[in-house]
């Protein structure tokens, strides 16, 4: 018994199910700094943008700092869901409950509801509001001192 059970987590279907996995979570990761990058780069630009012409206001500075907020967040929750599905598949590996049709079939959950809940999520995370909220706070700052 013991053997067939090391033979299964050696499969090469369950390692290569879960280095699927990994690479989903880790794109989503990706996606999300890039959000971040993005998001200082527009921003930067754009201060620099409404200093040189006054016309501009830097208050316009938060409509792109919020675009990305949702969208970094929802790929934070996308991520998370992706390692709760690589959990899953773990705990039935080791529980022995682990079924053919758990093998490959990586789908993520696709209506408004999941899709707004993956926002949700990510929105608590510190890595997300620590850093778009002081974006917020420098643009408010900013505008106030006048620039």
């Amino acid at each position: 018994m013991l053997r067939e059970e090391i033979s299964l987590y050696e499969s090469p279907a369950v390692i290569k199910h879960i280095e699927f996995l990994q690479d989903i979570i880790s794109r989503m990761a990706n996606n999300s700094a890039a959000c971040k990058t993005w998001a200082l780069t527009i921003i930067t630009a754009l201060i620099a943008l409404s200093t040189v012409m006054q016309r501009i206001s830097i208050i316009i500075c938060i409509i792109p700092t919020i675009m990305f907020f949702l969208l970094d967040a929802y790929y934070l929750g996308l991520e998370r869901h992706f390692i709760c599905l690589q959990k899953e598949f773990v705990n039935k590996l080791k529980n022995n409950t682990i079924e053919v049709e758990d093998f490959y079939l990586i789908k993520a959950k696709n209506s408004i509801k999941s899709n707004l809940k993956f926002i949700y999520n990510g929105m608590r995370s510190f890595s997300t509001s620590f850093i778009y909220a002081t974006i917020i706070i420098v643009i408010i700052i900013l505008d106030l001192v006048g620039l």
